[in-house]
This record gives structure tokens, sequence and C-alpha cells, in this order.
């Protein structure tokens, strides 16, 4: 799988604040918060928890619920 980063809001000039979903090891997912302060905030899991730990951060992080 290929790194995903999601934004809150279009991107703008670097550094912007982003969540980075990758897969660190086959069978894990990884989900960072890249902040502009440069203090990430990391969890990493197994991949049958990858949607419910995507929408906590999402919802944790940039306060967006889904539908």
């Amino acid at each position: 799988m290929h790194d995903l980063l999601v934004a809150s809001a279009p991107t703008g000039a670097p550094p912007i604040e982003v969540l980075v979903v990758s897969t660190p090891v086959p069978g894990q997912v990884q989900i960072a918060h890249r902040t502009v302060s440069g203090h990430p905030d990391v969890i990493t899991r197994p991949t049958s928890d990858a949607v419910p730990l995507f929408w906590r951060f999402v919802l944790e992080k940039f306060g967006i619920t889904g539908a």
C-alpha cells in the first residue's frame, strides 16, 4: 500500500497539518497526525482496526464527522 495523506482543508504552502495512513508491516496499519509544531501522534494497530481508527483520528484531530 502507498501512504495516504489527508489534510483538513485544501493545501497551501507547507508546512501543513496532515494525517498519514501507512502500513509499516503486513497486517498492520499506522495512522500519524503530523502537526506544524512537529509533535506527531502515532498509533499502530491490526489492519482490521483501520477504518474505525481512521475516523477516530479525523474526528479528534480535525473535528470532522463521517456521514
